[in-house]
Order: structure tokens, then sequence, then C-alpha cells
């Protein structure tokens, strides 16, 4: 989106609130990077200043962003604006607390710099870590009978046995494509055969997440 949410496809009167999005675009020029999002329903009681939220950008379909205000409405002169939603609540806990927009906000006028400048110093660090696809067993989906039979490719079948093996033994854990890559040792390419085989089939789930830990913060399938 453009600040303050063109480019997008909801009018803005269709959500119970809103909310100003610091988001990680790369964008170098001045003034860029605060942005207005609608806030859904199922968001308002836990969305707050400080929430480490997701949000789509452009071309970009999930980037993680910082709310640094919520508003119950639109001002008067964006009430003419169509906003994107946020998507998700990726951190409970937020990165700040509400108070601390007031002392930045000083902090920005004291100095004469932009708003978004001082936020980026503020931030703390890991706060814009990548989003990346992580996946997670479906134990709601039926299992089929055999592997082998809905995937006559022998190479195949063997695979998504694998796979479907390290992902139920780490339910509800949702592992990235780096940890399924590690603990089963297949190559880049069959491991994302596999994986979108598992996906269509709706066996796995495909969530965005930060990027995870590995060994040491993220148990192995053998220790849970």
């Amino acid at each position: 989106p453009e600040p303050a949410g063109k480019h997008s496809v909801v009018p803005a009167p269709a959500y119970p609130a809103y909310a100003e999005v610091l988001v990680e675009t790369g964008a170098k020029l001045e003034g860029e990077g605060i942005y207005t999002y609608g806030v859904p329903e199922s968001l308002v009681s836990t969305l707050q200043v400080g929430s480490v939220v997701s949000v789509s950008f452009g071309r970009q379909p999930q980037l993680p962003g910082v709310v640094v205000e919520t508003l119950a409405q639109l001002p008067e002169s964006k009430q003419h604006l169509h906003l994107k939603p946020v998507q998700s609540l990726l951190q409970s806990e937020p990165v700040f607390p509400s108070t601390f927009t007031t002392y930045l906000r000083a902090i920005a006028a004291y100095y004469g710099c932009s708003l978004l400048s001082v936020y980026q110093t503020a931030m703390p660090k890991g706060v814009f870590q990548k989003l990346e696809p992580h996946f997670a067993w479906c134990p709601n989906t039926p299992m089929p009978i055999s592997w082998e039979t809905t995937f006559p490719q022998a190479q195949l079948a063997q695979n998504v046995q694998t796979l479907m093996a390290l992902l139920q033994s780490a339910h509800p854990l949702a592992l990235s494509l780096k940890q399924l890559k590690q603990r089963s040792a297949l190559s880049t390419a069959f491991l994302k055969q596999a994986v979108a085989a598992l996906v269509q089939g709706q066996w796995v789930q495909q969530t965005m997440a930060f990027s995870t830990p590995t060994s040491s913060q993220v148990a192995s399938p053998d220790g849970l």
C-alpha cells in the first residue's frame, strides 16, 4: 500500500478500528514507513500499541510491522481512503509500552527528525526478522491408507512419508523449510516437492512466521 492505505481493496468504514503500523518495506525515502491499516473484529481486543503484526504491502503478501498508534475511527481527512487489514498478531507481548510513543514523538520534535527514523533507532533488534513459510501437521485431515498408492512415484512417496513423520512428531510446532531440510536430509528440490504435495492434499498447513531457531531452542523429534 501507499501511506494510509492507497492501492487496497476494503472501504475504511468496514473496520471496527484502525492502526498506524511501522512497516519495514526496504524503502529509503524520507517519510515512508508508517501506514494505516484496518483492524478486523477478531483482533480488536488483542491488538495494542507495540504489537508486532503481519501486514501486506504492495506485492509483498506478508511483512512484519509494529503498531505505533491505534484509532477508534479515522480522522475526516482519511475517511475516503481504502485500507488493507492487519492480517494477524505475530507476537503476543508488545515490544514497547504505549507511553513510549509519546516519548519518541517528543524526541522527533526536539531534534527535528522524522518520526520514522526515531522509531527505527529505538526499536528492539530482531523485531523486523524475515517472515518465512512454516509447516504444521493438520491432524483433522484423514491420512491416506498408503502413501505409495497416493503418490505412485516411489521417491516422492518416500519423501512425503519422511516429512509427515517429522511434522507429526513436532506437532503442534510448525517447522520451517530449513528445519525440515536439516532433519530430513532431503535435497532442496525433493523437500519442496514433498512439502507442496502435502500442502495440496491438506495434510499440512502452511503459515508465515518469524525465522525460527534450530536445535538448541526447538526440540528435535527425538526429544518431543
